[in-house]
């Protein structure tokens, strides 16, 4: 989080039209809980800029704050997809070759006993599993795979 100091007519000003990072989240369909702070300091940049330079008049205000809540949703993104790789996405439903029972089925039985070894294995994620339903699940599960497999 970044601390952005306004000037009581920025704070005025941001108040007046802060209905904007409403409408621009709802318009892409995010919730308000999830994502105000991810637009909201770049909001606020946004009045700050606004106020401070006036080669920025020439635009409705609502165009320059929507530009800088865009940029800061895909820097959230784009750190979101950095984060997850190196993470394996498995299927619940996948069945294991030469065996009739699905991860769910292992993930679910309390009598499969997966030791480190087999973690380490799997974490390699070995080529060629094709998944039909995605969940994503932790990394200490995406080491998970069936002794009876191995």
């Amino acid at each position: 989080m970044m601390a952005i100091s306004l000037n009581e007519r920025q704070r005025m000003f941001a108040e007046e039209h802060h209905n904007i990072i409403e409408e621009f989240l709802n318009a892409r369909k995010l919730p308000m809980d999830e994502f105000y702070d991810v637009v909201v300091f770049r909001f606020l940049k946004a009045v700050k800029q606004y106020d401070e330079r006036e080669d920025l008049k020439q635009y409705a205000f609502a165009t320059i704050a929507k530009n800088h809540m865009r940029s800061a949703l895909g820097n959230h993104f784009k750190k979101e997809r950095n984060r997850m790789n190196g993470y394996r996405v498995l299927s619940l439903d996948y069945s294991f070759p030469n065996s009739t029972l699905t991860l769910a089925d292992i993930l679910a039985d309390d009598s499969v006993d997966v030791c480190e070894e087999v973690c380490e294995k799997l974490s390699r994620t070995p080529s060629g599993y094709e998944l039909s339903h995605t969940y994503s699940i932790s990394p200490a599960l995406s080491r998970v795979v069936l002794k009876e497999v191995l």
